[in-house]
């Protein structure tokens, strides 16, 4: 009984933080390929190999109109393994970025 509410506490913060931030966005590229190497004389060789493009990754990113033209984005990052899915930087979370911006209109006449 007290782990179906715990359960039901938890979907029920998780469910209303979503809510509030409209503004996030989760993204993810998986980057894989299965090569063949064949060396001259030998028999070839078929294996998984991680990160031949880009190297796979999961993120976070949003932003956030504090008004009077300010706006805070942010972007939380994260490299993978493809295989193994272990994390590429096993130190931090997270790569995190955080930008301020600020909107200038003119008018010209």
């Amino acid at each position: 009984m007290k782990k179906s509410a715990f359960f039901a506490a938890l979907l029920c913060a998780v469910s209303s933080g979503a809510y509030a931030a409209s503004d996030v966005t989760l993204y993810g590229v998986v980057d894989g390929a299965v090569s063949v190497s064949k060396v001259k004389g030998q028999a070839a060789r078929v294996g998984f190999d991680n990160g031949i493009w880009a190297g796979s990754r999961f993120g976070i990113k949003g932003n956030k109109d504090l008004g009077s033209g300010y706006n805070l984005g942010f972007i939380l990052e994260q490299g993978f393994k493809t295989f193994s899915g272990d994390a590429m930087n096993s130190s931090k979370a997270f790569a995190a970025t955080l930008n301020l911006q600020k909107s200038i209109k003119q008018t010209f006449n």
